[in-house]
This record gives structure tokens, sequence and C-alpha cells, in this order.
């Protein structure tokens, strides 16, 4: 009976011994698994970080993406500015040139005399005095000043300027005349003389034309700003007291 016992004891023994290491082996498997387990963890928090480290820096299409928005903000200020400048630039070279081209044109008005297009037919003496009067009105228009030495200069040089085109000569009908001088393209000291006078009588002036109808050289004697003083058609000047040609 009691070999029985110690048998069963022992068998007792053994069954709590497999127990033991069941549950020895069970309790090293929970661990090792809790040890994966954390490790999937920590990883899957590294590659969590690691993704909202990533988010949180721009990629290259984010910046190109940027510096396309960006740009065109840039640009558009930059090209108004720059049409600005330009139009400002194109309104102050525009007031420039209209200013060159009034003083040009006034210039051209005083030193170029205007050429008036008559058809040279066979006229009478008179209708020849009205086609020259024409253009003596014309420079009389034209004149500008504030003294009247300064306005029968001006004069004088316009018709000195009509004889520099035309030819000299002492032959034919019109080379003394007005006419001659503005329409035909013929002069002489006479025609000068007569030229100018005709401008000045245009103007509100008197004149005694000297030397009249003789061989010598031949001028216009007038009052300018309150003194006696002579003009010269022909070669364009004005002056106070007596001409050089009469000492």
């Amino acid at each position: 009976m009691k070999e029985k016992r110690n048998e069963n004891e022992k068998k007792s023994l053994q069954i709590v011994a497999v127990i033991m290491a069941i549950l020895a082996v069970i309790a090293v498997f929970v661990v090792i698994n809790k040890q994966s387990n954390s490790s999937e963890t920590n990883d899957d928090l590294v590659t969590e970080e690691g993704i909202t480290e990533e988010s949180t820096e721009p990629t290259s299409n984010e910046i190109t993406a940027i510096v396309t928005a960006v740009e065109p903000v840039t640009t558009t200020e930059a090209v108004t500015e720059t049409t600005t400048v330009e139009n400002t630039t194109a309104n102050i070279t525009k007031k420039a040139t209209e200013k060159i081209k009034t003083t040009t044109k006034k210039t051209q008005t005083q030193t170029k005399p205007k050429t008036t297009v008559v058809k040279t037919t066979k006229s009478s003496a008179k209708t020849k005095k009205e086609q020259a009067r024409v253009v003596a009105q014309e420079i009389a228009d034209s004149i500008t000043g504030t003294t009247d030495i300064e306005r029968v200069s001006q004069a004088a040089r316009i018709v000195s300027n009509y004889c520099s085109r035309a030819t000299y000569t002492m032959e034919g009908s019109d080379y003394a005349t007005a006419y001659g001088v503005f329409i035909k393209g013929e002069y002489s000291c006479a025609g000068a003389t007569r030229a100018l006078g005709m401008v000045l009588e245009c103007m509100g002036y008197s004149w005694t034309h000297v030397n009249e109808n003789q061989y010598s050289h031949q001028w216009v004697e007038l009052v300018m700003d309150g003194q006696q003083g002579w003009a010269d058609g022909q070669i364009g000047f004005a002056g106070y007291g007596t001409h050089p040609a009469a000492s």
C-alpha cells in the first residue's frame, strides 16, 4: 500500500514538472512575443516620425509650385513699372520732339523765305506787283520781335535769302522789281530794295528808296524805335544811323 502511494506521488510530481515546463515555455513565448511587438511598435513610430518630418520639408515639386506662384506677381510688377517708365519716357520724348519741330518751323519761317508758286505767263505790271505782294505779306506775317530793329532786321534777312537763291542781273524787265526777287528769281540792289520795301509796307512801316533809279547801290531808309535808320535787302542787314555805303 505504501509503495503504491509513493508511486502515485511520483507521478503527481512528474505531472507538476511537465506543467511547470509548459508554463515556462509559455512564459518565454509571451516574453519573446511582447518584445517583438514592442520592436514593431518602435519601428512604426520611427516610420511615422520620419513621415512627419518629411512632410514638414517641401518637396522639389512643392518648391517649383511655390516659385511658379510667386514669379508671376513679381514679373507683373516689374512689367508695370517698366511700362510706366517707358510711357513717361515716351511722353517726355514726344513733348521734346514737338517743341523741336515748333522751334525748327519757326526758325525756318524766319530764315528761309516761303516760296509761292505762281504761274509765270505774260502779265501786266499790276498783276506782277499783286503776285509779289502775296509773298511780301506772307513774310510780314512771319516776322517776330519786340523792337523795330529786330523786326526790320528779320525782314531784311529773309529778302536777302530770296536774293541768294536768285540770279543777279541788270538785264530784262523784272530785275529791279519785287516780282523779280520773289517770283521770277532774278534781282539787283534796286529789286532787293523794292522787295524789302514791300515787306515793310505790309508790316506797317513807311520807307524811302535811297538812290532810286541811279547806277549806284540802293537801300531803304526808315525810322526804327524813334531813330533814323537803314535796311538793306541785298546784304540782309539793318541798323541805326546811316548806311555804311553812304559815308
